[in-house]
C-alpha cells in the first residue's frame, strides 16, 4: 500500500488564497466595470449583483464582471443593466 503525505490543511489554505485573488473588492468592481460605487451600492440592493461578505468587506467574485456584462445593452452608447431574472441572482 502507497503512503501519501497530504496535508490537507495547507490544501484548504492554498484553495482558500486562489479563491479570495478571484474576488475583488468594491472599489476593484467599479473601476473595472465601468460603473461608480454609487451604482454598486444601488444594483446591490437591487439583488442584481451577486457578492459575498467577510467581516466588513464587500466583494465580488470576477466572474461577476462578465456576468454583468450579459445584462447590460447598448442604448445610444451608453450600457443600462437590464433587469435580472431572479433566478440567476
Amino acid at each position: 500500500m502507497v503512503s501519501h503525505d497530504f496535508n490537507y490543511g495547507v490544501m484548504q489554505e492554498e484553495i482558500q488564497e486562489v479563491y479570495l485573488m478571484c474576488l475583488l473588492s468594491k472599489q476593484k468592481f467599479a473601476e473595472q466595470s465601468g460603473l461608480s460605487v454609487s451604482s454598486v451600492n444601488r444594483y446591490m440592493k437591487m439583488g442584481l449583483l451577486r457578492y459575498t461578505k467577510i467581516g466588513y468587506r464587500v466583494l465580488f467574485p470576477s466572474s461577476e464582471l462578465e456576468r454583468l456584462a450579459g445584462l447590460a445593452t447598448v442604448h445610444g452608447g451608453i450600457a443600462e443593466p437590464l433587469t435580472a431574472d431572479r433566478s440567476e441572482v
